[in-house]
């Protein structure tokens, strides 16, 4: 429960800012998405959200600054050591965002969706069972919003309640995090911990970044940055809480010397664009979704990369050299260094990527040297 589906199990979503009904898999009506794997997103979101603070923190920064001086202020917008180009704030409280890169002009990482259009678990959730399930969730479709109690007109009323989809999210968002498992073969082992320098050396990391540091592991929901029907912190007494380093695969992350976790995720969680004229198949679809442009998709999350073929959002890509291959527009420096190098060393960085595995939850105890015991 929670990993990622084979290429029967794709779906058909419509445009976010565009829900409508569809009979058709066309492209023209429809996008076709693979179902990616749910590990770890706790820690993903969490991420999210102070990222989202860090951001918005320097857009009130450079605000205020503006006012106070009469002057347009630019802010350079970084967290965690990923920049997300600039805004421009005027003393008149315009702010300028053609500078602005991988973000959404209110500066809410997005974490989920390959487009990065969820900004958390329950968004992703209350859409998800509705688009798929065709079960809507009393938060977004009851009397609130809708004046209906049985707004599916399916005569059970309440499908979804509060509490059932925060159980769903709750869920999601402890399920453990992928980890890497060396190989035993001394050779392939050999190869993949060549193949993480590898990876860094010719610029994979500028995006997939190998670790970001989350300063807080407790994870809440309600989150406060859902958008209009979905929960918020207003709507409850008291959140509820679940602290990310008591569960039992907790015992697999690694923490910073002050206890922070660090989650090696490899992702920068940012759109970038990464199909042009020249490698055109992650543009290959005519709907946008979330006014997101075709050819932008959010850094993939690797860290379980070795357990989840087939690949791309199609699931359409058979190996992970193919989906490599297949980069371009920004990640184009680094595919064509990948291309460059001999046979033995590109081997290696596949080797690294297919030992980012998604384990059971108690697989924590490993040796010395990274890889689990045998079964």
């Amino acid at each position: 429960a929670g990993g990622s589906g084979d290429f029967t199990a794709n779906v058909f979503v419509s445009p976010q800012e565009n829900e409508f009904d569809f009979d058709t898999i066309g492209p023209e009506l429809s996008m076709e998405r693979g179902t990616t794997p749910l590990f770890g997103l706790g820690l993903i979101e969490m991420l999210g959200r102070e990222m989202t603070a860090d951001l918005q923190r320097e857009e009130r920064a450079g605000m205020a600054e503006a006012r106070k001086t009469g002057n347009p202020v630019r802010v350079a917008l970084s967290s965690k050591g990923v920049g997300f180009g600039a805004i421009t704030a005027q003393p008149d409280g315009y702010i300028v965002i053609k500078e602005l890169q991988g973000v959404d002009p209110d500066l809410i990482l997005k974490p989920f969706g390959q487009k990065a259009v969820f900004d958390s678990l329950r968004h992703f959730t209350i859409t998800a069972l509705n688009n798929h399930h065709g079960m809507e969730a009393v938060e977004r479709f009851g009397p609130r919003w809708t004046g209906e109690t049985d707004f599916g007109g399916n005569g059970v009323g309440e499908t979804m309640t509060v509490g059932d989809v925060t159980a769903i999210s709750v869920f999601q968002a402890t399920l453990p995090a992928p980890m890497q498992v060396l190989p035993y073969d001394p050779a392939h082992r050999e190869a993949a911990l060549k193949g993480e320098k590898l990876f860094a050396q010719i610029g994979c990391e500028s995006c997939h970044m190998t670790s970001l540091v989350l300063d807080d592991p407790i994870y809440t929901e309600p989150n406060p940055n859902n958008i209009a029907g979905s929960l918020r912190p207003a709507d409850v007494s008291a959140p509820y809480a679940v602290d990310l380093r008591k569960l039992p695969w907790s015992n697999r992350l690694k923490l910073t010397p002050d206890g922070k976790i660090i989650v090696r995720a490899f992702t920068d969680l940012k759109r970038h664009r990464i199909a042009d004229e020249d490698r055109p198949h992650f543009a290959n679809e005519k709907l946008t979704q979330g006014f997101v442009p075709v050819d932008q998709f959010r850094t993939a999350l690797l860290w379980g990369i070795g357990s989840t073929a087939p690949y791309g959002h199609r699931r359409d890509i058979t190996t992970i050299d193919e989906s490599i291959r297949d980069h371009g527009a920004e990640s184009t420096d680094s595919r064509k260094a990948y291309e460059a190098l001999p046979p033995p060393d590109r081997a290696a960085i596949i080797e690294f990527l297919k030992a980012q595995k998604i384990v059971p939850e108690d697989a924590w105890r490993v040796d010395v040297a990274g890889a689990l015991p045998r079964e």
